[in-house]
């Protein structure tokens, strides 16, 4: 009985190791693009915060620059610490105020990223990667990786 048990423990131990090295292979992904992104578009001095954890997520938002959003312009900065402050709330409510939390973080990435994925240069039509990426982080993360040495745009002229 004991064998048993020592077994599915060390099989539990064994999956929580490889979705750990999972998580922190997309961190480092996820980080090492946006400082590319930023270090390659005249950001230099910011670039480092791509590696400081969560403020990573509000990055996108400086990255997205300010976004019109149903005829409102929003500040990139306010888009970046709602980036960060959605995934914290999610993580702390339950019940149904979860989900409509969850759900304006998801807008919110959306309008961040859409944003972002307009002012990479080969980046094609974003919205429908925008949408993707909002709802399944990874995406964003291998979206973001492949294009990491784009240089930015805004409406044909470069941002830096």
């Amino acid at each position: 009985m004991d064998n048993a048990f020592s077994m599915i423990l060390a099989g539990g131990v064994i999956i929580l190791v490889l979705v750990f090295a999972i998580l922190i292979a997309f961190y480092v992904l996820e980080s090492m693009a946006l400082y590319t992104i930023a270090k390659n578009n005249g950001q230099q001095d910011k670039a480092v915060l791509a590696w400081i954890p969560f403020i990573n997520q509000g990055f996108y938002g400086f990255l997205a620059g300010d976004q019109n959003i149903f005829g409102t312009t929003v500040q990139g900065t306010i888009l970046g610490i709602l980036m960060i402050v959605f995934p914290i709330l999610t993580s702390r409510l339950n019940g149904f105020l979860f989900y409509v939390v969850a759900l304006c973080g998801i807008a919110v990435a959306y309008f961040t990223l859409l944003g972002l994925y307009k002012k990479l240069n080969n980046s094609g039509d974003p919205t429908v990667m925008a949408v993707v990426s909002a709802i399944l982080p990874p995406v964003r993360i291998i979206y973001v990786f492949v294009h990491r040495n784009d240089t930015l745009t805004e409406e044909g002229e470069v941002v830096g």
